[in-house]
């Protein structure tokens, strides 16, 4: 493989989705996602694919990656309760900002750190999810719900997690999950 490709340097935000113990299929959405490549409306509306572009979630705006994961009135109410659980007071707005947020705070194997990954890629999946549910099986399924998935893949990966919480912080992200 290292002879017939052309090694490039790892970006920065490598470890932010592949790290170990990471969920693949979490990791995979997020990082299409950060790349900018989940066909949401917006692209899918200018490729001239759909007519509409409206969110399915909340049904108000047109969707858009800043839009889809974070003004949407359903999101928010996902993002405030996983974020809290983090002990993460003020997160950031929009997807560019929560990218270097996460690059910036989160690229380290601490276990703070991988509990915040965790997370980031599990409410990503999820939203998105949901939004293919929606879409595809006109399935709808309320905020509560989507916080329980999250809440069950995290604490999964936390208590199977045989790393030692040794932070005070770590031991409150603990209990909060």
């Amino acid at each position: 493989w290292n002879h017939i490709r052309t090694p490039l340097p790892k970006v920065p935000w490598f470890k932010v989705i592949w790290f170990k113990k990471h969920t693949p299929r979490h990791a995979f959405i997020l990082w299409l996602n950060w790349l900018d490549r989940l066909p949401l409306k917006d692209k899918l509306l200018k490729w001239g694919i759909i007519d509409q572009n409206l969110c399915n979630l909340c049904n108000l705006s047109p969707e858009s990656v800043d839009h889809l994961f974070f003004s949407c009135p359903y999101s928010l109410k996902i993002w405030a309760a996983v974020m809290d659980c983090c002990l993460i007071g003020n997160f950031p707005s929009s997807w560019t900002q929560v990218k270097d947020w996460f690059t910036t705070n989160c690229s380290d194997d601490s276990f703070q750190a991988k509990v915040r990954k965790w997370t980031l890629a599990a409410t990503v999946y999820s939203i998105w999810q949901e939004r293919n549910q929606r879409i595809f099986k006109d399935k709808k399924r309320n905020c509560q719900a989507i916080l329980k998935d999250i809440t069950m893949v995290v604490r999964t990966q936390v208590f199977l997690n045989p790393e030692k919480i040794s932070t005070v912080i770590g031991k409150n992200i603990c209990n909060r999950w």
